[in-house]
């Protein structure tokens, strides 16, 4: 009497081997996929404060500015009171994921960290253009670019 019903030990060996290489062949993607969000959400991060900031530059007709410390890994933004003084708004620095680094370039200097937004929202003429990569241990790299007029874009490389 001949059996028709179920899989052969070579049957199921080969199926098998068919999705290891398939798993070793993708595994890179998904791996790069994987690590990608914090990459991602720290220059979303950032985009969505420069817009903030910029945004209540607008509201409250009074300049604002936003520091980046690439050494403490943080940034805040602040805005100017009736006597001349800088105050935290909101009162507390972000602080970018370990994994990831950034470097600052506003107005074409590497040693400009601070970014002004006036009154009318736009950007001083000396902190802009700015330029914000963030980086991590794979060398990929997310670009936050600020031109003048507040608008925000982001670019990938690598």
């Amino acid at each position: 009497m001949k059996r028709t019903a179920g899989f052969t030990l070579t049957e199921i060996m080969v199926v098998i081997g068919i999705i290891g290489i398939v798993a070793v062949a993708t595994a890179p993607t998904v791996i790069r996929a994987w690590k990608r969000p914090a990459l991602e959400k720290e220059a979303n991060d950032l985009a969505a404060a420069m817009r903030l900031c910029r945004q209540k530059a607008v509201w409250r007709r009074t300049p604002y500015r936003l520091t980046l410390d690439p050494v403490r890994r943080c940034y805040w933004t602040e805005m100017r009171d009736s006597t001349g003084t800088w105050v935290m708004d909101p009162a507390d620095s972000v602080h970018v994921d370990g994994t990831v680094q950034f470097s600052v370039q506003a107005g074409g200097s590497g040693s400009n960290r601070d970014i002004h937004f006036l009154g009318r929202g736009i950007v001083h003429q000396d902190d802009a253009p700015a330029v914000v990569e963030f980086w991590d241990a794979r060398e990929e790299t997310l670009s936050v670019r600020l031109i003048r007029t507040g608008r925000v874009r982001m670019t990938r490389r690598g």
